[in-house]
C-alpha cells in the first residue's frame, strides 16, 4: 500500500460513524466559546490550551471575543474538508495511474518499432497507412485504369513539381520555405517512382 493509499484509508476510517451533517462554529450568539454544533446540538467544545489562564479569559470576556475560535473553526471546517481532500486525492491518484500507464505504453513503443510508436501516438501503423482504406478512392486518379496511364500520370506529376521547383529557383514564383521543401520532396518522389517504374518495365535494365 502506498503512502497516499494509507493516508486515504486512515482519513476514511476517521470519518466512520461521524455525524453526517454540516458542522458549524457557534451557530448562534448564545453558544459557549469553542462550541461546534450540528442540527442545533453541540458536537463538542474546543478549547485552546494556551488560552486558559485567568487573565486571558477575563480579557476575552471584556472584549466579547472567543479565545478558542480558531481551533473551533478548524474542527468545524474539517468535517467537510476531510471528505473533499479524500476525493481530490483519489482523483489525483487515479490520474497518476493513468499517466504512468500512458508513459509505460510510450516507453514500450519507443523501444519497439516506428510502427509501434505510431500506434502508441494514436496513428495508423505503417502497414495500415499503405493499405487500401476508405480514402483510397479519393487518392486514385479517375483515369487510372492501366499501367500506361500510370506512367503518364507519374511523368505529369514529376514535370509539374519540377516546374514549380524551377520557377522558385529562377525567382519567377518564389515559395515559402515550408512549401518549397514539400514541392522538392514530392518532385523527387515522383521522379524516383517514374524511374523505378520504367526500369521495372524493362526488366531492371534502367
Amino acid at each position: 500500500m502506498t503512502d497516499h493509499a494509507k493516508l486515504i484509508y486512515a482519513a476514511e476510517a476517521s470519518l466512520d460513524g461521524v455525524t453526517d451533517r454540516p458542522w458549524l462554529y457557534r451557530p448562534d450568539k448564545y453558544r459557549d466559546w469553542g462550541d461546534v454544533c450540528a442540527d442545533g446540538y453541540r458536537i463538542c467544545q474546543v478549547v485552546d490550551p494556551s488560552k486558559l489562564d485567568k487573565d486571558t479569559l477575563n480579557h476575552h470576556r471584556r472584549m466579547g471575543i472567543d479565545p478558542w475560535e480558531a481551533n473551533a473553526r478548524f474542527v468545524a471546517a474539517s468535517r467537510q474538508h476531510v471528505p473533499d481532500l479524500i476525493a481530490a486525492l483519489k482523483a489525483s491518484e487515479a490520474r497518476v495511474a493513468e499517466l504512468e500507464a500512458e508513459n509505460l505504453a510510450m516507453k514500450d513503443a519507443v523501444l519497439g518499432s516506428v510502427s509501434d510508436r505510431m500506434v502508441a501516438a494514436g496513428m495508423m501503423s505503417l502497414d495500415e497507412a499503405v493499405s487500401a482504406n476508405a480514402l483510397t478512392r479519393l487518392n486514385v486518379h479517375s483515369g487510372m485504369t492501366d499501367l500506361h496511364f500510370y506512367e503518364v500520370w507519374l511523368e505529369r506529376t514529376a514535370k509539374k513539381c519540377i516546374a514549380m521547383q524551377a520557377a522558385h529557383q529562377t525567382g519567377e514564383n518564389v515559395l515559402n520555405d515550408g512549401l518549397i521543401d514539400f514541392v522538392m520532396g514530392k518532385a523527387e518522389m515522383a521522379r524516383s517512382a517514374l524511374e523505378n517504374y520504367r526500369a521495372a518495365l524493362k526488366g531492371g535494365d534502367a
